[in-house]
This record gives structure tokens, sequence and C-alpha cells, in this order.
């Protein structure tokens, strides 16, 4: 079912070593030498790290390599990214529909790491959630998203991501992937017909040509207008 944005706005990471053979020296035979087994440790899963800014010349996944969901990173696939960005989302910077702060879900924080190439109209993703709590609800496709909207403003999604998933034994909840256009948010726009998402006009030019008008969230049962949320900044590359 689709919903309007209108509407959406107004609700809110032993082996021994071998003997060497004897060695013949003249007329003596000099004893095979036994080296002691050496002892490696026990491989150890290792802890989960907070995501570094996406390499401006790599890439996790194009979406042709991806899986329903885009969560599977291919190898060797390097993209020229025409411009990266890194984001800090936080509760304070929520708002609801009507641009009233509502301070979001006390405690959690969001890591939004962007590769973007705008000749290819495509986004690659690496998005970290720590302390979000509550089911994912949002009325369009997913809950996870790239607003237009200036600080402290609201505004129409344009993109959905696949929502992160939790990390076994932890608070954290992670996505990474790349997806490309058209992108489809299933929220229509003011005229109940038109998507919000690229049948709106939306490219990911957009975001290179004004960031500050852009923001990254996410929404839950326990926030619903908004976990976290954080402002495109100035380019990390470009």
């Amino acid at each position: 079912m689709k919903y309007s944005y209108a509407a959406l706005a107004l609700s809110a990471l032993a082996f021994a070593a071998p003997a060497p053979a004897a060695v013949e020296d003249c007329d003596e035979t000099v004893p095979a030498v036994q080296q002691p087994a050496v002892q490696h440790p026990a491989y150890q899963a290792p802890p989960v790290a907070l995501p570094s800014p996406i390499p401006s010349n790599d890439a996790n996944c194009p979406k042709v390599e991806c899986p329903a969901g885009g969560d599977k990173k291919a190898a060797n696939f390097p993209i020229k990214f025409t411009s990266t960005f890194s984001i800090v989302a936080t509760p304070d910077q929520v708002v609801n529909g009507t641009n009233v702060p509502t301070g979001g879900l006390e405690g959690a924080v969001g890591y939004y790491d962007f590769g973007l190439n705008s000749d290819l109209n495509l986004i690659c993703y690496n998005i970290t959630l720590v302390g979000v709590t509550g089911a994912y609800q949002s009325p369009a496709d997913t809950a996870t998203h790239i607003h237009q909207s200036a600080l402290g403003r609201s505004g129409p999604p344009r993109i959905a991501f696949p929502n992160p998933t939790i990390v076994e034994g932890s608070n954290i909840r992670q996505s990474v992937g790349c997806l490309s256009g058209p992108f489809v948010t299933g929220i229509e726009a003011a005229d109940n017909v038109t998507d919000t998402g690229s049948a709106s006009g939306f490219t990911i030019a957009a975001i290179e040509a004004n960031p500050s008008a852009f923001n990254a969230d996410v929404h839950t049962a326990d926030a619903v207008p908004g976990a976290v949320r954080g402002q495109f900044g100035a380019p990390l590359s470009s």
C-alpha cells in the first residue's frame, strides 16, 4: 500500500616445522634436528568495528552483484566515486512532520558512509546503527532513508535503503551494499500519484549539487518520526 508524503508528514569482521633431512658431512652423519611444534593461537573473529569512510576508488558491492537486500560485498569490482560522504546521525537532529524536534531515540547513534557516482546514478552505502531499538516502522518501502530537507526541516524520502540487520550478540545493526536508479520509496508526492524517488525527478547528482539539503535517518516503533538523523555536509572527496 502506498502512502502520500503529506500523510507521512502528519504521522510521523600447528604446523610442526618439517624436520630437515639428515646431512652427510664426509664420513659423519649429522642426526636430524627435531624442531618443536609451533603453537598457533586459535582464530577468533574480530570485534565489530565502526565503519571507516568508503574509499573513493572502491565499492562494497555494485547492484548487479548483490542479492536481494544488497548486503553482499563484491570483491575486485572497483567503482570510481564522484564524491563520498560520512555522516554521524544523532537523536537531537530528529524533527517530526511539522518540523518540531522530537529528541529521537535517546542514546542511539548512526554512522552513514556513502560513495556516490552521479554519472551512473549510483550510491554505495555502509550503515551502522548503535543502540537503535524497536522494530522498523515506516509507511515507505523500508525505514532507512535519505530525505531531501534542510537541517531542522522535514521532507520527502528520496532513497529507501535495506534496513540494517542486528549483529548477533550486540546492540549494533548494519547494512552494506549499493543501489542504482531509478529509486523507489513507496511514498507518493503531494499529487498522491508520483513516487518521491526518481519519478519525482530525483537523481544522485542532486545530492552532489546541494549536500546540505539532504539527510539520512532511520525510523522504528520506538521513535516513529526518527531514531537518529544526520545532515549531509561537505564531501570527503569529489
